[in-house]
C-alpha cells in the first residue's frame, strides 16, 4: 500500500510514529537506551528547527510529538537521519547488513487542534500501561521524555555511531555487558562531541490560540491529572492481573521473535473539530492534485518545475552527456 504524500508546514504540530518489521529490538536496557538517545540528540542538533515535545519507545515502535518551526525540509531531514541511524544500529546488533528494519516510512499526522495534542500526549505516556508493561509511567524503563517533561531534566548524549558493533548474544543483556560495549564504543568512536537533547514539552502551545490563555504549569497539571486518571482506569480494568514489570522488560532477549498483529494506515490529520478536519482534507487534496501535475511535467521535461509549498521534489537526475564535458 503506497503511503500518503507528506506535506510539512511551518508552525504545525506532528504526531510521528514508526514500527519495526519484526522482533522487539527496543529492549529498555542502558545499552539500547543510550544509542537511541545519542541518535536523537544528534538529529536534534543538526535540525534545530524541529522542536521535540514528547516521545516514547515501546518494544517495536515509537511515538513522537514535534513542532516544525522553520524550513519544511528540516523535519524530513530530521526523520530520515533518525530512522536511518536507528536502523543501522539494529542491523549491526542483529548481525545483518542492508536489512529492512521499518515496516514502511514513518507516519506524520498533523494535530490540528489544541485538544488533539493533549489527547495524544496522554495517549503516548499511557501506552506502556495500556499494554500491561508497567502500572505507572514513572516505572517505565524504556526511552521516553517523561523525566524531561516532569522534572525538566537537561542532559547531553554522545552519538556513538554503528561502526564496529557486532551481533549481540542471545539472552538477557546484562548491565555488565551493556557497560562493556558502551565503554569500548566510547573509546573507539570517532565522534567526540556531546549534544544536548533539547526537549520543549510546551513548544506546541504557540501553534494554537488556546495556548496563549494558559501557563505551562497549568497545562502540565492538566496533562498529569489526565494521565493519573488513565492509569487508575487501566488498573481497574486489569482486575488484579500483574504487569510485566520493569525488571522483566530489561531482561528480554534482543533477538526475541515477534510479529506485529496490526499496522493500519494512518490519516493525514487528527482533529477534535470536524469542520477543521474537513477543511484540511480539502486543502490536502488540492495539494496532491498539484503534486501530481508537477510530477507529470517533471517526468516529461526533467526540467525546472514549480512544486506546491510543502512538497518534496524528486532529485534531478544527471544527464549522461554532462558527465563527459
Amino acid at each position: 500500500m503506497p503511503r500518503l504524500l507528506r506535506k510539512f508546514e511551518k508552525d504545525r504540530v506532528y504526531f510521528i510514529s514508526n514500527r519495526t518489521v519484526e522482533g522487539l529490538p527496543f529492549v529498555p536496557t542502558i545499552l539500547i537506551n543510550m544509542f537511541i538517545l545519542g541518535i536523537l540528540a544528534r538529529a536534534n542538533f543538526f535540525q534545530p528547527h524541529v522542536r521535540i515535545c514528547h516521545f516514547l519507545f515501546m518494544g517495536n515502535h515509537y511515538h513522537m510529538i514535534a513542532v516544525l518551526k522553520g524550513d519544511p525540509d528540516a523535519l524530513k531531514n530530521f526523520m530520515d537521519y533518525f530512522d536511518g541511524e536507528i536502523a543501522k544500529v539494529i542491523n549491526r546488533f542483529r548481525g545483518r547488513t542492508g536489512h529492512n528494519v521499518w515496516v514502511r516510512p514513518y507516519d506524520a499526522e498533523v494535530l490540528l487542534t489544541y485538544e488533539s495534542v493533549i489527547e495524544k500526549i496522554v495517549y503516548l505516556y499511557l501506552n506502556p500501561i495500556a499494554a500491561g508493561l508497567v502500572s505507572y509511567i514513572r516505572d517505565y524503563p524504556g526511552v521516553s521524555s517523561w523525566k524531561f517533561f516532569t522534572k525538566g531534566i537537561k542532559r547531553s548524549y554522545r552519538f556513538l555511531g554503528s561502526a564496529g558493533l557486532t551481533r549481540l548474544p542471545f539472552g538477557a543483556i546484562s548491565k555488565k555487558l551493556s557497560c562493556k560495549i558502551l565503554r569500548t564504543k566510547n573509546e573507539n568512536t570517532t565522534f567526540r562531541d556531546k549534544h544536548f537533547l533539547v526537549i520543549d514539552p510546551f513548544a506546541w502551545m504557540s501553534c494554537f490560540s488556546e495556548g496563549s490563555n494558559k501557563t505551562h504549569e497549568e497545562v502540565k497539571k492538566e496533562i498529569l491529572e489526565m494521565i493519573e486518571k488513565g492509569e487508575d482506569k487501566i488498573k481497574k480494568r486489569r482486575d488484579g492481573r500483574p504487569v510485566y514489570g520493569a525488571y522483566n522488560l530489561s531482561r528480554q532477549c534482543f533477538h526475541k521473535r515477534y510479529t506485529s498483529r496490526k499496522y493500519s494506515r494512518r490519516s493525514i490529520c487528527i482533529s477534535t473539530c470536524p469542520e477543521l478536519r474537513r477543511a484540511f482534507i480539502e486543502e490536502y487534496k488540492e495539494f496532491v492534485r498539484l503534486c501530481r501535475r508537477a510530477w507529470e511535467e517533471f517526468r516529461l521535461t526533467r526540467g525546472h518545475v514549480v512544486w506546491p509549498p510543502g512538497a518534496f521534489p524528486p532529485a534531478r537526475a544527471v544527464f549522461a552527456s554532462v558527465l563527459f564535458l
